[in-house]
């Protein structure tokens, strides 16, 4: 088989130039069958377990992985930018199907009475986390919202020119204006 030196294409035997670029062919062996599509056993994943949050899939993923199992966490949420649409589908864990028997049953194994007890002297030790309040009270903003309010109250009040007296008009029926002061 021969190939061109310039564009790759193949020949029989008996060529001796390309007939698209007229290069020189040389002599190479067949092209071995791609390997890039095909995956063999070793590469060949399975979910095993499938999880409502990524906080309980990774922490199944870690008690996996301190025994030497890798593993990997996958969901349907955008990277995470969209935890919601994780309800449909789920987290789901996967490992390699060799170590898919393993797995399971690391998963299904209870906790032993040393490791239940150490859980929980570690919860009883932990210090809770500082409440703080949604929000606090601002006196300043308080004081500075009823100095604004004041002032423009101010702005806009406009007390009667002359107080207790009050300006009515009434019309004739030719159309003239009369005014009728009444003091209260």
């Amino acid at each position: 088989m021969k190939r061109c030196t310039y564009c790759g294409k193949e020949y029989p035997d008996d060529a001796t130039e390309c007939s698209i670029d007229r290069q020189p062919l040389a002599d190479f062996p067949p092209r071995p069958a791609s390997t890039e599509n095909q995956t063999g056993e070793e590469d060949k994943t399975v979910v095993i377990r499938i999880f409502a949050n990524h906080e309980t899939a990774g922490l199944a993923a870690s008690n996996l992985e301190s025994h030497g199992l890798e593993c990997w966490v996958a969901a349907d949420d955008c990277g995470g930018m969209y935890p919601n649409l994780t309800a449909a589908s789920g987290v789901r864990l996967r490992v390699r199907v060799a170590d898919a028997e393993a797995a399971a049953a690391l998963l299904d194994a209870p906790l032993s009475p040393a490791e239940t007890e150490k859980v929980e002297t570690d919860a009883v030790a932990a210090v809770p986390p500082e409440i703080i309040p949604a929000w606090k009270f601002a006196w300043g903003q308080m004081l500075l919202g009823v100095a604004v309010g004041i002032i423009i109250g101010c702005l806009f009040f406009r007390p009667p020119t002359r107080p207790g007296s009050q300006t009515v008009y009434t019309y004739t029926p030719d159309g003239k204006r009369n005014e009728v002061g009444l003091s209260g």
